[in-house]
This record gives structure tokens, C-alpha cells and sequence, in this order.
């Protein structure tokens, strides 16, 4: 069982499950899980990033230059390791900050095995 933060905006009535911890979607699938997400500027920073390292192997591939090769390493390194871990340690609180700035509010904490168990179990529970 994980657990779930319930989100729910009284104005048009949708309600929301975050999951406590770690985001394995967000690890795995950084832009494409962003934009499902609608975490706009992280999708945006993380297509920026993805620009810079085609244009740094596009670069690589043109010239024989080792302060480059440095770079791009490091580069690299930090796209494909570094990024992708504090997308899955920050993702679901990335996600709670946009849904609270779009008017939703903290309801509950439930334990499910899925998001959509989450939320059937706070409607069930709050009839």
C-alpha cells in the first residue's frame, strides 16, 4: 500500500491523489510525465536540456576539441543521471504546489494501492 494526498478544489469540484514519496513515472519518463503532469516550466526546462545535449553531441561529432568532450560529459551525465533523480525525489511535490496554485486544498492523507483507489476511498469515506 502507498500513500496518497488528497487534493480536492471546491470551486469546480475535481479532486486529486499525489502520492507521498518518490515518483517513478517522473524518474522513468521525465518530459513526457511532466507534460501529462501540466508541469509546464519543469517540461520546458527539461526540453531545453534535451536541445542542449543534441546541440553539445552535434558539436562533438563536428570536432575533435577536449575541453568539449569534458563538457559534454558532464553534460550528459547530469541529463541522463543527475536530472532524472531529482525529478523522482521533487516530482510529486512539484505536483502538489501546482495543484494548490490552482485553487486546490489539502484534505486528507488515504492508503491505496492506486491513485484511483485513493480517491474512490475518500469519496466513499466522505459521503
Amino acid at each position: 500500500m502507498k500513500q496518497y494526498k488528497i487534493y480536492e478544489n471546491e470551486a469546480t469540484k475535481k479532486i486529486e491523489a499525489v502520492k507521498i514519496g518518490w515518483s517513478w513515472p517522473g524518474f522513468f519518463f521525465g518530459l513526457i510525465w511532466a507534460l501529462v503532469k501540466k508541469l509546464w516550466a519543469v517540461a520546458i526546462g527539461l526540453l531545453v536540456l534535451q536541445i542542449i545535449n543534441l546541440l553539445l553531441s552535434a558539436m562533438l561529432e563536428a570536432g575533435d576539441n577536449d575541453v568539449l568532450i569534458i563538457i559534454s560529459s558532464i553534460f550528459f551525465l547530469l541529463t541522463s543521471i543527475v536530472i532524472p533523480i531529482i525529478i523522482g525525489v521533487q516530482g510529486n511535490s512539484w505536483r502538489e504546489k501546482k495543484l494548490i496554485s490552482r485553487g486546490f486544498v489539502y484534505k486528507d492523507v488515504i492508503n491505496a494501492g492506486t491513485p484511483e483507489g485513493a480517491l474512490s476511498f475518500y469519496m466513499m469515506k466522505n459521503k
